[in-house]
């Protein structure tokens, strides 16, 4: 069937609230993507007041066995990334105001069969909710509306679902290399798909390295041109200020399975080295298999 568009909610903006959306009360179809409506007064609020007045956003599904992260506090600064990161290529070359783009299957690039495995079922949930935390000071934005393609004859289990978490590694010294390893630990049933490092604190990325165990070098300190290069043959859109390390390509295939693989380390070096007393925030996109919910 033809997903439908349907509203899910409208909420007003007040600084440093969160606001809940309920989307299991609309039944047991499938989610295919969410859009946010962002209003200043009646006008399209602009994109960089978007990106300073809502903080964080997620998207939280509950099973009987416990809730499910797929969103996990990820701000508009990341999501409007994501956008012009994937769909550049579709000749996607600036994001719109008043418009933030949720797409859960967007960040594996997958073609339109694929898309449906990983779009959001709602059979098996007791809940499924987006919270919206609005920061401290709200510029330029009054309301939100939350719109969702769905179909509702599409009924299936929630499945296999991407999750994207934030690690912020300290900033100890001003040095040129950081080996991170608070990168979350996953079991056999997870795929990572990416690391989208923002080069935050004066940071320049040069070049990674991806170590397993510590010590076998799955990337050998590659330069962060041939990076690039890379994702553009994949049909990806380096974005400025970022450095990905993304092992998938076109499709789910390409993502670096974690499970039973030990400690997983990756090292950036800084031609510009970020400034101690920071952080350095790493975005981690992974996709969780039915096996491992």
């Amino acid at each position: 069937m033809t997903p439908e568009f349907i509203k899910i909610g409208s909420c007003t903006a007040t600084a440093s609230n969160i606001h809940q959306f309920d989307l299991h009360g609309k039944g047991k179809g499938t989610y295919k993507r969410f859009f946010l409506k962002i209003f200043n007064g009646t006008a399209a609020a602009p994109v960089a007041n978007i990106k300073t007045s809502i903080a964080t956003i997620s998207l939280t599904a509950g099973k009987n066995t416990g809730n499910e992260s797929i969103l996990d506090k990820v701000t508009p600064t990341l999501l409007f990334m994501l956008e012009l990161y994937h769909n550049s290529y579709k000749g996607l070359t600036a994001n719109v105001a008043g418009e933030l783009h949720i797409d859960p299957a967007m960040v594996l690039g997958l073609n339109a069969f694929d898309r449906r495995l990983y779009s959001l079922g709602t059979a098996d949930l007791n809940t499924l909710t987006m919270d919206i935390q609005f920061g401290g000071t709200l510029t330029n934005v009054s309301r939100v509306e939350l719109w969702a393609e769905y179909d509702p004859y599409d009924i299936q289990p929630l499945g296999a679902h991407i999750e994207i978490k934030k690690v912020s590694p300290a900033i100890a010294t001003d040095a040129t290399s950081l080996e991170i390893t608070e990168l979350p630990r996953f079991n056999a049933g997870v795929g990572i798909c990416a690391y989208h490092i923002e080069q935050l604190n004066s940071s320049v990325v040069s070049s990674v390295e991806v170590k397993l165990n510590g010590k076998d070098r799955v990337w050998p300190d590659v330069p962060k041109s041939i990076m690039d290069r890379k994702l553009a043959l994949s049909r990806r859109a380096p974005q400025s200020t970022w450095a990905h390390v993304d092992f998938s390509a076109d499709d789910f295939s390409g993502s670096f399975l974690r499970g039973g693989m030990g400690e997983l380390l990756v090292v950036p070096t800084f031609s510009t080295a970020p400034t101690a007393g920071g952080n350095l925030p790493i975005w981690v996109v992974s996709v969780k298999l039915p096996q491992g919910i």
